[in-house]
């Protein structure tokens, strides 16, 4: 082991050297040790001090063997090293060039509006790669479309570089090693004084840079306070990209700053306190009222990128200060006095991509040739004043994409504006006012995708009782070389239109629909009737495959046959025109695939006269008006669609040779005629009426069909079964003769959801060796005469939604556990007699809703316990019923939202008087009442002239819906047909305008 050091002073060697004081650190190690090595010589070693050992004392200290008197060390060189490389990495890494962007979430405004289409475009902006700290002697903005701009700053490096020197010339003096004394005491290592002052300045420098940012970010959040009352600003936090996401929010917000600031009509102070503003980004002035002098200091913002001067006079010094912003990429100079000599100075900008001037003093002239055609990607420009007309002519600008003609104040100008538009490579939307009558001639633009309607404020520029166009006002159309799709014109003031080359264009649509108060579109046929005529024979010259659209036309007078020379129209939609007998006759030669006569006016023959006509035919669209359908030999048409379809008026129908007809269809509870044959495709047919004479063949695609009465003949029946991707099928109360080997194919049908078929005859043998299917899960087989094996099979059929077995025979047994393996919503168990014990053992039913006990023995009490098992119950039909009245009057008092159905001769007055008082009492189906219900009008608001507004008042399903039709419908026909007398009359054999036959009449007197 090692022996306690000792200190040993040499007093003659002392005497001799009266300044010196010699300090050694003997070590002397055990005789162990000593023992294992063979030596016996002490050995004394120097530690800190850097003593001598014992062959030194009493020699001559100018001797070399003699080592100097020890210097006590307190710092090692190692920690000066290791301090000084920390310094240099931290100010390497505080003045690294580093990626700049916005943090999400630290916006204590609003989120910034960059990337307005209206104020800024497509074009977002840019943020900066930065160096230096505590001074940014490099901002380094990077652009796709644009030179890179690079500032340095050589008076930001030197302050950096001097900060970084001084602070490591600090470390350095004070991490260097100081000598020690003779006349000191032993040194310890203990913290000095300065070791405690350095680290109190080190850690007071980082609070005191913590709190400098606090009291800027609240001086900044006093500035936006101050400018929000003008308008908006906007707040962002932007730091390293490196380190952005993993400071702490608390730091980050120390760092938000007022980036974007939008004022309108600000004052003098508003507009001095935003141009002093260091992170501005986007700057945007509306209206006058302050000295320009302020916006001088523009070409000294670092950041700025979005620049708006808009609503004042621009002097020669401000012009100039704009025009020397090195970063902006956006211009708004709208409403300015703005003239040649401005956009001169405008082409000094380099990365100027995006100008708006409208309701400037600029001449037209100027953009034929200007100093920006190189860079601009988007220009904005004025149209004419209202009352003035004007002509414009831009050409070869290679870069711009987006070019609008717009104004925010400006009323309707019928005067013409003359608008020539060519060799643009790259121009891809061109966009008009549409309060503005346009001459239009649009040459070589390969890429243009669209013409674009502006409508800023379009209610506040609307004259009383002015009428305003709802597509492009357009007057003489020049369009060639162009790789456009759509076009659409409004019909009023047109004059001519010529397309060439043109090889894309789909759709040319032309309209007399003009801007109501609510906006919405309102035709007026009348509009220049002398035009049409014109405009027929100039679309005859448009080649291409056309859809051609005269919506809200009169086309009474006019002559369809060099129109219909043209082959290249495959579509024609005649949406609210008036159409006369002439387009019958002379455009039914056009290779037509799609014809849309929605809300058209068209003549009584339309329908008949649609034989023959348009052979291709695959799209049609009619008048929901029309109550009689014919559609013969047609072999590509797949839908037949009616505008507005919510309640059906068909009457009448006969489909006949429609191979792809798809689209289902309604005959209403009025109809008398239906006859379809060959249409393997049609998707449902429900024929309401229970009376019509049906003739069905070739239907083998339905999804659904809904039917029932005397028109389900036994053939009928048989051909409806045919399809046996039926879902959903409705054949309720059929004809007599209508047997069981009629309803056979049933077993065909794997994919049934729902069967509804009450009335209908069925085989007991047939019916407990039918498979049914894993989708049925609704079943209404009332009164179909079946015994209770034949029940009991359909109840152990599986997960019953609704069970409807009222009228057979039904073995108590098997509804034990009826609830529990069912999640039934609806339940009919009428005719049955139903005990306390047969009851308790069905288990709960929490989902049932309707329940039918028609006819049925309910043994005392039970009723309520059938309220019990089924808590949510809301409809319960008693009509016949053998029951205790008092556990009926319990029941109905006890639950306030159950409604009844039940027999007013048999029932209690008191309980009758109740049900009806409160209005509980579930009516007996009619058809006819249902249909026929007005429906309630929703207010939806009012226009300014005093007129409401309602919503839609149909709002039942549309065509491709199953109509929801009770079957009890069809089974109380006949004494519903009783209320409508007039309607069934044996009169003249005619029914609701289509002619039936003596049978049907007499049928109808019935």
């Amino acid at each position: 082991m090692r022996a306690t050091s000792r200190i040993l002073i040499d007093a003659s060697q002392a005497s001799s050297s009266p300044g010196a004081l010699v300090l050694l650190d003997r070590t002397e190690h055990s005789q162990a040790s000593d023992a294992e090595r063979g030596d016996d010589v002490s050995r004394v070693e120097n530690r800190d001090s850097g003593g001598t050992d014992e062959s030194n004392l009493g020699r001559d200290p100018t001797t070399k063997s003699f080592k100097k008197p020890g210097r006590f060390k307190l710092r090692m060189p190692s920690s000066r090293t290791a301090v000084c490389a920390l310094l240099a990495v931290f100010f390497v890494v505080l003045n690294w060039p580093f990626q700049y962007q916005p943090t999400r979430g630290i916006v204590s405004s609003q989120e910034p509006a960059y990337d307005l289409p209206v104020e800024i475009g497509d074009h977002v902006l840019a943020y900066p790669l930065q160096a230096g700290w505590p001074q940014r002697y490099l901002i380094r903005h990077s652009f796709d479309d644009a030179p890179t701009h690079t500032r340095w700053s050589v008076r930001a490096l030197l302050v950096d570089v001097l900060i970084a020197v001084g602070l490591f010339a600090a470390a350095f003096w004070h991490l260097t090693p100081k000598r020690a004394g003779v006349s000191d005491p032993p040194a310890k290592r203990n913290l000095s004084l300065a070791d405690l002052l350095v680290l109190v300045t080190m850690i007071g420098a980082g609070f005191g840079y913590y709190e400098l940012q606090t009291r800027r970010q609240a001086e900044d959040e006093a500035i936006a306070e101050q400018l929000r009352s003008g308008g908006d600003v906007v707040r962002q936090t932007i730091l390293p990209v490196a380190f952005k996401d993993y400071l702490p929010v608390a730091l980050q917000r120390q760092w938000v700053r007022i980036t974007g600031v939008t004022l309108d009509n600000p004052t003098e102070e508003q507009v001095e306190m935003a141009c002093r503003l260091p992170y501005l980004r986007s700057l945007r002035i509306g209206g006058s009222g302050y000295d320009p002098e302020n916006l001088r200091r523009l070409p000294s913002m670092r950041y700025l990128q979005d620049l708006r001067i808009s609503g004042c006079e621009l002097d020669s010094p401000t012009v100039l200060a704009i025009s020397a912003c090195p970063l902006v990429r956006q211009l708004n100079l709208a409403h300015t006095n703005s003239n040649e000599s401005t956009v001169a100075q405008l082409a000094k900008m380099p990365r100027l991509r995006r100008l708006v001037v409208f309701g400037s003093t600029i001449p037209d002239a100027v953009w034929n040739d200007c100093g920006l055609k190189p860079q601009l990607r988007q220009l904005v420009l004025s149209r004419p004043e209202t009352g003035h007309s004007g002509s414009v002519a831009i050409s070869g600008w290679p870069e711009l994409e987006k070019l609008s003609f717009r104004s925010l104040d400006g009323m309707a100008n019928p005067k013409a504006y003359s608008i020539d538009v060519s060799d643009m490579p790259k121009l891809t939307e061109l966009s008009v006012d549409a309060f503005q009558l346009i001459d239009l001639k649009l040459k070589s633009l390969p890429q243009l995708a669209s013409l674009q309607q502006e409508k800023y404020h379009r209610l506040s520029r609307r004259a009383k009782g002015e009428k305003l166009p709802s597509l492009l006002w357009l007057r003489n159309v020049v369009l060639e070389d162009l790789p456009i799709s759509n076009f659409a014109f409004y019909l009023g003031g047109f004059e001519s239109i010529r397309v060439r080359d043109c090889d894309q264009l789909a759709q040319i649509v032309v309209s007399t629909h003009e801007l109501s108060e609510i906006g919405k579109g309102v035709p007026n046929p009348g509009l220049d009737p002398d035009r049409q005529q014109e405009l027929l024979d100039d679309l005859a010259e448009v080649k291409g495959n056309l859809r051609v659209s005269l919506a809200g036309m009169r086309l009474t007078d006019l002559d369809w046959t060099q129109f219909a020379a043209n082959t290249s129209v495959s579509q024609l939609d005649l949406t609210d025109s008036v159409v006369g007998s002439s387009f019958m006759r002379q455009a039914r030669t056009l290779p037509l695939k799609h014809l849309q006569a929605g809300s058209a006016t068209m003549p009584g023959s339309f329908i008949n006269d649609l034989k023959g006509a348009f052979p291709d035919l695959e799209f049609l669209r009619i008048n929901s008006g029309i109550n009689a359908v014919r559609i013969e030999d047609k072999a590509h048409l797949k839908l037949l669609e009616f505008d507005q379809h919510r309640k059906s008026n068909l009457t009448a129908l006969r489909l006949v040779n429609v191979p792809e007809l798809t689209s289902p269809m309604v005959v209403n509870p009025m109809g008398n005629y239906v006859f379809v044959d060959n249409a393997p495709s049609l998707g449902g047919l429900a024929i309401l009426s229970s009376e019509a004479q049906v003739k069905l063949a070739g239907i083998t695609g339905m999804r659904w069909f809904v039917g029932g009465g005397k028109s389900m003949t036994g053939e009928n029946v048989r051909e409806v079964l045919r399809s046996t991707g039926l879902r959903n099928l409705t054949i309720a109360y059929p004809d007599p003769e209508v047997g069981a080997e009629c309803l056979a194919g049933l077993a065909d049908l794997n994919s049934l959801s729902a069967l509804r078929i009450p009335g209908s005859r069925l085989d007991d043998d047939w019916v407990t060796a039918w498979t049914l299917p894993d989708t049925l899960d609704r079943i209404d087989v009332r009164s179909c005469g079946l015994s209770s094996e034949s029940t009991t099979h359909l109840i152990r059929h599986g997960q019953w939604r609704e069970l409807m077995l009222s009228g057979n025979e039904i073995d108590p047994a098997s509804l034990h556990s009826l609830g529990d393996r069912c999640r039934l919503t609806r339940l009919g168990l009428g005719g049955m007699s139903l005990d306390l014990k047969t009851i308790h053992a069905m288990g709960s039913m929490d989902e049932l809703f309707g329940l039918d006990l028609s006819g049925a023995t309910i043994a005392a009490g039970g009723l309520a316990a059938l309220i019990k098992l089924a808590p949510n119950l809301r409809e319960l039909n008693l009509r016949g019923a053998t029951v205790d009245w008092s556990d009926v009057g319990q029941v109905f008092n006890s639950n306030s939202n159950l409604r009844m159905n039940i027999d007013p001769a048999a029932a209690p007055v008191q309980l009758m008087s109740m049900v009806l008082n409160s209005d509980r009492l579930l009516r007996q189906p009619d058809a006819m009442e249902k249909w026929f219900q007005p429906q309630s009008r929703r207010l939806m608001g009012y226009l300014p002239t005093g007129q409401p507004v309602y919503a839609d008042e149909d709002e039942g399903p549309d065509q491709f819906e199953l109509p929801d039709w009770s079957p009890d419908y069809f089974q109380v026909a006949a004494t519903s047909n009783l209320l409508f007398p007039m309607m069934f009359s044996s009169g003249p054999n005619r029914l609701n305008g289509v002619n039936v036959s003596s049978d049907q009449a007499e049928d109808s007197d019935e």
